[in-house]
């Protein structure tokens, strides 16, 4: 296997077969109720950072080959149980992962389209789509205000849209840890130091829900997959899947009810009395 999906750093571990799969857990239960309570409505699963579709080793390996944890493109490939109601929409920079991610996912959902850029979402027509599940794993943080602009965008094409996002905590906390003077900076350390500020909000629950649409945001827990590499999941919804009600550590806010007990308001206030 690649070595980048073996290394501790910016979102790859041996152990981000737990991530992947909690993740496809969350999507699999956040798309079951759309469905079951919109039986006919026509959906596009999208993945924004999609990544050459290769999947990671589980720790308990199988007997006969790799038993591996679905990438995010896959785990949506495998979700598109309806090809007349669900399409799959992946997006992918790199010319040479986005090739090998065609051949993975057309195998599965022949009428994938896979994009270049996800700034191509802002001009896509998404024809007669009631609904968006749309994933956003990246393996660093500098990016989510781009990808959160794309999010309001499909929403406010009179899309039903979940967003479900992995934020990276500890490539945050690496780059609030930078100095805001170094000596004999290269370039890009010295434009990382300048982008500090651009990133402050990102650990408070209430920035997450003024940038993301849906009645509900759900936050779960700090979980350390390795020593590098800490994340959380935030899903923003209309629809807020019984799974993630019923899991213990999950912070939810609800705009129909912002100040109800355990909501991100009422949490907020707590903190600063």
């Amino acid at each position: 296997m690649d070595r980048r999906h073996l290394r501790d750093g910016a979102g790859f571990s041996e152990r981000s077969y737990k991530k992947l799969q909690e993740l496809a857990r969350i999507a699999h239960s956040q798309l079951s109720a759309w469905t079951i309570t919109h039986p006919g409505a026509h959906s596009w699963l999208i993945d924004m950072t999609a990544g050459d579709g290769q999947g990671i080793q589980k720790q308990q390996r199988a007997l006969f080959g790799d038993d591996l944890a679905d990438a995010t493109p896959i785990m949506l490939a495998k979700l598109c149980r309806r090809p007349d109601a669900e399409r799959l929409i992946v997006c992918e920079k790199s010319g040479e992962r986005r090739h090998v991610l065609r051949e993975r996912v057309l195998k599965l959902v022949p009428d994938t389209v896979v994009l270049r850029r996800n700034q191509d979402l802002l001009s896509y027509d998404f024809g007669d789509c009631d609904y968006a599940l749309i994933v956003l794993d990246p393996c660093g943080h500098g990016s989510y205000e781009e990808h959160l602009k794309i999010i309001q965008h499909i929403r406010a094409q009179a899309i039903k849209t979940d967003a479900i996002l992995t934020f990276n905590q500890r490539s945050w906390s690496r780059h609030m840890g930078l100095h805001l003077q170094g000596e004999h900076d290269n370039r890009r350390i010295a434009a990382s130091r300048r982008a500090k500020q651009l990133y402050t909000w990102m650990p408070e629950l209430n920035e997450w829900v003024s940038r993301l649409p849906g009645r509900y945001l759900a936050r779960s827990r700090l979980t350390a997959q390795s020593a590098a590499f800490w994340f959380q999941f935030i899903v923003a919804t209309d629809y807020l899947a019984d799974r993630i009600r019923r899991q213990k550590g999950w912070e939810i806010f609800d705009r129909a009810n912002p100040n109800r007990p355990g909501t991100a308001t009422a949490a907020a206030s707590a903190l600063a009395g």
